[in-house]
């Protein structure tokens, strides 16, 4: 289905054919000049009802009401074409992306946001509250109605690619932040905003620390592993934690309380010779294991995803 825009497009050049064809044909059939055939095609069409400039011959009232059925039908389309796109936001969406891009093209100094996950929204809250200037990069399409309702200066594509890149005003601009899904996305992200721009402050987020390293090689001027920085501070506030205390250690962004619980796996627990990963704590309810105290004693602080676990632990969990 065309979309409002493209539609109007179309039928306005289908009334731009039937208003050159209606000129053209009384030019031969009548021998009119013209001004006169144009104006004769265009009262014809609109069906104003004005009088004829010349006697019509037999072959010139014939081809006006070919003239009169196909323009009118034309016309019609036209207009409801027009007014759709007019109603369902086609021509207003037109001009709200002008005005858009505009803005962005006027930012220098400015904050680039690439990936608007839970980090990312936290950070754009922190730039709104300062009053710095910054623009969104996400390759989610369906984020751009929350963007609009926000007033967030926003740019839908991919991160990775320099044309995006030079769209969200990357040669002028102060600071980038490299917050996409995975460490591969940003140490490609990185390189390519280095290689457009080699003076911008980029700043990546890494879930591995394996990745450290390869990020700052690839032009990252400063790498936060958030994981590793919760883990070490909640970890450090649960050493004196019993199983079944709640430590808060705040409230996210959006207000909601951050706590720390250490949890015993019983026997039998489904949590049992599973590993982090598989245990889906992260994927279903947002919790981090920072820590896992072993029956021997030993704590194993930031464990590997791949790390079993036993009955008997005792899991330092976070969120």
């Amino acid at each position: 289905m065309l979309h409002p825009a493209r539609g109007a497009i179309v039928a306005a050049s289908i009334l731009v054919f039937w208003t050159v064809f209606g000129t053209v044909g009384f030019m031969l059939i009548e021998d009119w000049g013209v001004l006169d055939s144009f104006y004769m095609t265009v009262i014809t069409i609109s069906t104003v009802g004005f009088g004829t400039v010349h006697d019509f011959t037999d072959g010139g009232k014939a081809f006006s009401i070919i003239l009169i059925i196909g323009g009118w039908i034309s016309s019609v389309n036209a207009l409801a074409w027009f007014g759709q796109m007019l109603f369902e936001g086609g021509f207003f969406d037109i001009l709200g992306d002008k005005k858009r891009w505009n803005k962005i093209m006027e930012l220098e100094s400015h904050y680039i946001v690439c990936g608007y996950g839970r980090m990312g929204k936290g950070i754009v809250d922190g730039l709104k509250e300062k009053g710095e200037p910054f623009v969104v990069v996400d390759c989610d399409q369906a984020m751009a109605e929350e963007f609009e309702a926000q007033k967030i200066l926003y740019i839908i594509g991919d991160s990775t690619s320099e044309e995006v890149l030079i769209e969200a005003g990357i040669k002028k601009a102060r600071v980038l932040l490299a917050l996409l899904p995975s460490d591969a996305d940003n140490l490609y992200l990185s390189i390519a905003a280095k290689e457009v721009n080699p003076h911008i402050y980029l700043i990546s987020r890494a879930l591995y620390e394996v990745a450290e390293k390869r990020l700052k090689k690839g032009g990252a001027d400063m790498v936060i592993l958030p994981y590793k920085i919760a883990s070490d501070h909640a970890l450090h506030a649960a050493v004196s934690l019993t199983p079944g205390m709640n430590l808060e250690l705040g409230k996210s962004s959006i207000g909601i309380p951050v706590s720390v619980r250490e949890v015993e796996v019983s026997t039998g627990s489904a949590l049992a010779e599973k590993s982090i990963d598989d245990s889906n704590l992260k994927s279903e309810f947002g919790i981090l294991v920072i820590g896992i105290k072993k029956k021997t004693g030993e704590v194993h602080i930031n464990p590997e995803s791949t790390e079993l676990i036993h009955e008997g632990d005792i899991l330092v969990l976070a969120g």
